[in-house]
């Protein structure tokens, strides 16, 4: 599957702006757009699959402008992201309802926060009855010209990364819409016989976090980074 065939994504022009400009050319398939972004998440961007009922895959965030250490809202973002990634995978549950839990293992759910001079790539999944919240990758951003050398180096290298990862969870998701459909055949026929259905095997407990509400604390729950992983 091609991502840029099957993905689209919103990017709102205040997350382009408050970032270093990249030294490469955006896709044609990178919409600007805010409004329906604020009224689902009022996060600063998602990447929905529009050929999965438009659900959500990725969402990101931005703390603040570049170099701002602002720790309370970097936290609050960080988990306010997290509880995000958990609806997202909850969503694919309920729509695929039918599908075994071993195909939906191989899903990943993605986060990208922006906050002080890092972006951090992160991923949500579903394996052995546990969520499991992982780090997987760092782009330290180097606005200097004398390093941009280097940093397009690093830059292309983790949104390459980011771009085949996004490309298996692409691959996951056909998986899942295909063991979706022979499982809710297959039911029909199986009378007497209720298997558990993923709407009620992933069943996480979703807080919404307010910014204003929250904040007061989260600096002391992290986010405490995991290391990088295959």
């Amino acid at each position: 599957m091609n991502v840029t065939d099957h993905v689209q994504t919103y990017w709102p022009a205040g997350l382009l702006a408050r970032i270093p400009t990249f030294p490469v050319q955006l896709p044609d398939f990178i919409y600007h757009e805010t409004s329906q972004v604020d009224c689902i998440y009022k996060s600063d961007g998602i990447i929905r699959l529009q050929e999965a009922h438009n659900i959500e895959i990725c969402v990101v965030e931005v703390s603040y402008e570049y170099l701002n250490q602002d720790t309370r809202k970097i936290y609050i973002d960080h988990h306010k992201a997290t509880y995000s990634c958990l609806a997202m995978l909850k969503t694919f549950a309920d729509q695929y309802k039918y599908a075994s839990v071993d195909v939906l293992e191989k899903l990943k759910i993605y986060f990208v926060h922006a906050a002080d001079d890092k972006i951090k790539l992160w991923s949500l999944s579903y394996q052995d009855e546990v969520f499991h919240f992982w780090r997987e990758g760092v782009l330290n951003i180097e606005p200097k010209f004398e390093d941009k050398e280097t940093y397009q180096q690093d830059i292309i290298t983790f949104y390459w990364t980011f771009k085949c990862k996004l490309e298996e969870s692409l691959d996951a998701v056909k998986k899942i819409q295909d063991s979706h459909k022979i499982n809710r055949k297959n039911s029909r026929y199986n009378f007497g016989e209720n298997p558990k259905l993923l709407s009620q095997i992933i069943n996480p407990n979703i807080i919404k976090l307010t910014e204003n509400d929250r904040k007061k604390g989260m600096s002391d729950l992290g986010p405490f980074d995991s290391p990088e992983h295959d």
